[in-house]
């Protein structure tokens, strides 16, 4: 097997190179451009390289732009019935978000930082590419938690290299009560709308009946509770019901943990929306929203998770471990992919990516994600935040449905 090593850091190319080297012929190179080089020259004598490990942050060319021209050199000069080049990015944990765009870009499975001879061994017995040269493979060992993890990541990152995952629609009065909004449609239009759907009518209603809105007399129809809750409300309760149709339980065995989720999303919606204005901020986006979605991911992932258990893909049931490893790691991209693809502004996708992130990765200048990251921590922490999450309390109090 013959093995290129990318990677400009000298001790982590050497460790690399150290390891691959028992299990064939490697070169190791330290840059993007050196890669192309070397691997041009193996395409054109014939001898082309069998695996490449590319880290991904180089100075230069990057590891995502390497990873790119040598898959379009393989379509031009690769002859008929070549095998394309197995590659596995090498990244560290901070790096992970960017591990889908490694995936649409062809790679076809990653190692993280800090590695060692054995993960490297079971990446390429899992892709056949070979027993090592020297050293005997260490036999029955068991998997490490991280390792579990990063197998359950694997899976999912597969799948969506392949076209398999479904990654969902918004809900079609979701959809149709946005446009309403963008030309500006009366309430008596938006009405007629919502009225479409018998589920969101009553529980708009029961909602401007709830002790935080209601009024002298009971409202009996949809367009008495609009009356009563305003274009303003009603847009964030619409948002509230039609998301909720999202959070349906996946399976029996993840309906708490939906429903935990859900309550989660809910209280850092009113959170958000209620310190942005007790900080006097005007946002270009509105809060609640940005509030209501920025975890959309998780509950995407436990929908995959759950099929992939279902249809036994993953060898057996996931532990709780891996299961909140798994979630933890990879929600953002995926709730950012979610809402890319239904058109949301740039801001929600960056707040979804974003959030869990550590404060010196953020994207710089975007209040919306500040407000939201402190909003999660009151909604986890409602003892730092008394006041405003009083307040948050009383809008939840009495809206029963929209809870469970």
């Amino acid at each position: 097997m013959r093995i290129l090593v990318v990677d400009d850091d000298l001790a982590s190319r050497k460790k690399m190179e150290r390891i691959m080297g028992s299990f064939g012929q490697c070169q190791a190179v330290e840059s993007g451009n050196a890669a192309m080089e070397a691997f041009l020259d193996a395409l054109n004598q014939g001898q082309p390289f069998d695996l490449v490990t590319l880290d991904i942050i180089m100075p230069g060319k990057d590891g995502i732009e390497t990873l790119l021209d040598l898959r379009e050199v393989e379509r031009a000069l690769a002859g008929p019935g070549h095998k394309r080049a197995t590659v596995f990015m090498v990244t560290s944990k901070s790096e992970k978000d960017s591990l889908i765009t490694c995936v649409q870009a062809g790679c076809d499975d990653y190692i993280i930082k800090p590695f060692d001879r054995e993960v490297v061994a079971r990446k390429l017995t899992k892709f056949g590419l070979g027993q090592p040269e020297s050293e005997p493979e260490p036999q029955a060992l068991p998997a490490a938690e991280d390792d579990q993890k990063v197998d359950l990541g694997h899976e999912v990152l597969r799948q969506f290299q392949r076209g398999e995952l479904n990654l969902p629609s918004p809900p079609t009065i979701y959809t149709k009560f946005h446009q309403l909004l963008e030309r500006e449609a009366s309430l008596e239009e938006i009405a007629e709308l919502l009225k479409l759907d018998v589920a969101i009518s009553f529980q708009i209603i029961g909602v401007s009946n709830s002790p935080y809105y209601r009024g002298a007399a009971e409202n009996k129809t949809l367009e008495q509770a609009l009356g009563r809750l305003g274009l303003e409300a009603t847009k964030k309760y619409v948002d509230v019901l039609a998301t909720r149709s999202l959070y349906a339980p996946a399976g029996a065995k993840y309906r708490e943990q939906t429903q935990t989720l859900w309550r989660q999303a809910l209280a850092c919606a009113h959170a958000s929306e209620l310190l942005a204005q007790a900080l006097g901020l005007t946002l270009s986006q509105d809060p609640f929203t940005l509030g209501l979605l920025h975890e959309i991911g998780k509950m995407i992932l436990l929908h995959i998770v759950a099929d992939l258990e279902k249809g036994n893909k993953l060898g057996g049931p996931v532990s709780p471990q891996d299961l909140q490893a798994t979630l933890s790691a990879y929600q953002g991209q995926f709730g950012a992919a979610v809402l890319h693809k239904w058109g949301f502004p740039q801001e929600y996708v960056l707040v979804a990516r974003q959030h869990d992130q550590p404060s010196q990765t953020l994207q710089p200048d975007l209040p919306e994600l500040m407000v939201v990251r402190a909003a999660k921590t009151l909604a986890a922490s409602p003892a730092l935040w008394q006041d405003v999450w009083e307040q948050v309390r009383q809008r939840l109090e009495g809206l029963g449905p929209l809870l469970e």
